[in-house]
């Protein structure tokens, strides 16, 4: 396995980041404890999920947060990995997607996922959806204010355009500020035909060549999603 410090932070961070989205819903609690075993008996050390995770079937709850709490207790692997969440998603039972990226939301999915996990702090906060509604910089001072209280160390943007991200790292910066810290939006080495996605949700963003540009000119690290293309390449081996 091989690692580095994500720019601007003290996180040191394994190359493979392990997603668990799966877990509660097609893996069971068994099966998820394997998966996370063997991922840090192999130096993986960066585990990615979210508040929402499972909230799509009814009854589920944020169960991919639950069975993460419960292995971390188990196995006393609190300083042995680094956990990155997200809030702010729509929720599912509102048909219009209506946008939760404000204040109060973000803090009652943060305040959910800190007690889920048993955490303290979370290592890494990522906001899973915009609201372009509201301007970059309140987004940002709400960011902001958490790292600050210290309910969460660094943060990042997920599924945001790049003329909003120009325009919170205008921001922060202009206060002389880091961040946001990384941007995870949707890529894979696997192309999708056009018209196509790999999931639906037009809430989705695809990281374009524009902000590609964008990255290298800002030095603002990518940590991309479904960069397997939901299992494309697995796939591909077995034909």
């Amino acid at each position: 396995m091989q690692y580095r410090i994500l720019k601007d932070t003290d996180l040191q961070l394994s190359n493979i980041c392990l997603g668990t989205a799966s877990f509660g819903e097609k893996l069971s609690k068994e099966e998820s404890f394997e998966i996370l075993d063997e991922y840090v008996r192999r130096g993986g050390n960066f585990i990615d999920t979210a508040n929402i995770y499972c909230r799509w079937v009814p009854g589920l709850e944020n169960c991919s947060e639950k069975i993460l709490g419960e292995w971390l207790r188990s196995r006393g692997a609190y300083k042995d990995v680094v956990i990155a969440t997200k809030g702010g998603h729509y929720l599912f039972d509102t048909p219009d997607r209506i946008p939760r990226v404000n204040e109060t939301e973000i803090r009652k999915d943060l305040e959910e996922s800190l007690l889920t996990m048993g955490l303290d702090v979370i290592d890494f906060y990522w906001l899973h959806r915009d609201d372009e509604t509201k301007s970059a910089e309140e987004i940002m001072d709400i960011l902001e204010r958490l790292r600050r209280e210290g309910k969460i160390r660094y943060y990042g943007l997920s599924n945001y355009r790049t003329e909003r991200l120009e325009k919170a790292e205008t921001y922060m910066r202009s206060k002389g500020l880091p961040g946001p810290y990384a941007v995870s939006n949707q890529w894979s080495m696997a192309s999708v035909n056009p018209g196509k996605n790999t999931n639906p949700d037009p809430t989705l963003v695809e990281l374009t060549e524009e902000e590609y540009r964008w990255h290298c000119a800002a030095q603002i690290p990518s940590v991309p999603f479904s960069s397997t293309a939901m299992g494309f390449f697995e796939k591909l081996n077995k034909i």
